[in-house]
């Protein structure tokens, strides 16, 4: 606070707050398809929707839509909790109620539940953990007439936590109590 007082007329703080880096490459679509493997069997189109969205929408019950990329298991002390852990994070919407979605890791399905949502639902799920620094395909499958949008796919298991500490290098439990206790000092 001292060299802040003497030098400066205020300070700036900018930084995320329980920042995820995610593993997977384009998860928001912004540079279209680059980066993502597709599978179609029967009738159905995968691609980017006029609103830059990933579409994925079957047009017969026989139809399987797949997209896919590589990622690595990464190992237990890349993650929270010394486990393998990984966690698939994403938003989607179903434009159909006869929509099945199913993420795919290993190229198995995840026996987990994707509700049906005609608004934009956030969804996190564990996947199971394989054999760490191995690559192996994560992504999306629809079966069926389906339609469904999906953006922002994330793939992590480690949350960059942000904490200050103070002048005796005591943890500050929030940011926000950082920022406090450094403009009383300020002042």
């Amino acid at each position: 606070a001292t060299v802040l007082k003497k030098y400066t007329k205020g300070y700036g703080l900018w930084a995320y707050r329980n920042y995820r880096q995610s593993e997977i490459f384009n998860g928001s679509f912004l540079l279209g398809l680059e980066g993502w493997s597709i599978e179609k069997n029967g009738e159905g189109t995968v691609g980017i929707d006029e609103d830059g969205f990933l579409l994925l929408s079957g047009r017969s019950k026989n139809s399987t839509l797949m997209i896919h990329q590589g990622l690595k298991q990464l190992p237990e002390k890349s993650c929270d909790n010394g486990n393998t852990n990984m966690e698939v994070c994403f938003k989607y919407r179903m434009k159909s109620s006869g929509s099945d979605l199913f993420i795919i890791w290993d190229r198995k399905k995840v026996n987990v539940p994707i509700e049906f949502s005609d608004q934009w639902t956030g969804k996190c799920v564990r996947v199971p953990s394989l054999t760490p620094n191995k690559w192996y395909p994560i992504g999306f499958l629809t079966e069926g007439e389906a339609s469904v949008n999906i953006d922002n796919i994330e793939a992590s298991c480690h949350t960059h936590r942000m904490y200050i500490n103070d002048a005796g290098n005591h943890k500050i439990s929030t940011c926000g109590d950082g920022i406090i206790k450094l403009n009383k000092l300020l002042n």
